[in-house]
């Protein structure tokens, strides 16, 4: 009698030991899959602080839908309107300067830009400066959808039409997210543009047209031969 009761008290103590156990190992597991949650969480936040894998998406003037970076940082440009990125502080790592030649108002500040050939650009070139970026100027005939399909292999790639100075730097300020900086640039030309207009106190109505003429290559040289 008293085994029996000695082996139905130890049955029992097994039996709430290995309760316990099972209800531990039970609370264990919620607790671990916190932690690897919390962890998740903290390193997605951490990504998108940083802004080094954001984008967004844009539409550009020929339709194209490109994912592109939020924050880009090493920036091709091609066309001949280099003074609209840097009026929004913006300086590319590449850019076209054969095209804006001797034309250039502001020759230091296209200091640590590379140049990367003609409107549609130097693919070698280009590609050596790893750009995260690519605007392709597609406000002329010369716009060619193949060198489009190509720049677009080397890194997102967005189209845009030469509109007006104002129009430009909207759009650059939409795809840079430097709308701030587009609104206040406008709007300080807007001023300066009035002030230099009372200072010439022009009667109403008087219109003006201003005439670049540059020496083609070819009438330098012709010029050497005849002297």
């Amino acid at each position: 009698m008293k085994a029996t009761r000695k082996l139905g008290t130890l049955t029992l103590m097994i039996t709430l030991i290995g309760a316990l156990l099972s209800a531990c190992g039970s609370q264990a597991e919620p607790s671990t899959t916190t932690a690897e949650a919390k962890s998740g969480e903290s390193t997605t936040s951490t990504q998108a602080e940083s802004g080094q894998s954001e984008t967004k998406s844009y539409t550009d003037s020929l339709g194209h839908t490109v994912e592109i970076p939020v924050n880009a940082k090493r920036i091709i440009f091609t066309g001949s309107d280099l003074g609209d990125l840097l009026a929004l502080d913006v300086k590319p790592v590449g850019a076209a300067l054969g095209i804006i030649g001797d034309q250039i108002a502001y020759p230091e500040l296209l200091d640590g830009i590379e140049d990367v050939g003609d409107l549609q650009g130097d693919l070698e070139k280009i590609t050596s400066l790893s750009p995260d970026l690519i605007l392709l100027d597609a406000g002329g005939s010369y716009y060619e959808e193949n060198q489009y399909t190509l720049l677009s292999k080397i890194a997102p790639t967005v189209t845009y039409d030469r509109l007006s100075t104002n129009e430009r730097v909207k759009v650059f300020g939409d795809i840079l997210g430097k709308e701030q900086a587009a609104e206040d640039w406008i709007e300080t030309y807007a001023e300066q543009f009035e002030q230099v207009r009372n200072q010439l106190d022009l009667p109403t109505g008087v219109t003006a047209s201003v005439f670049l003429q540059l020496p083609h290559p070819s009438f330098s040289s012709l010029a050497k031969t005849c002297t």
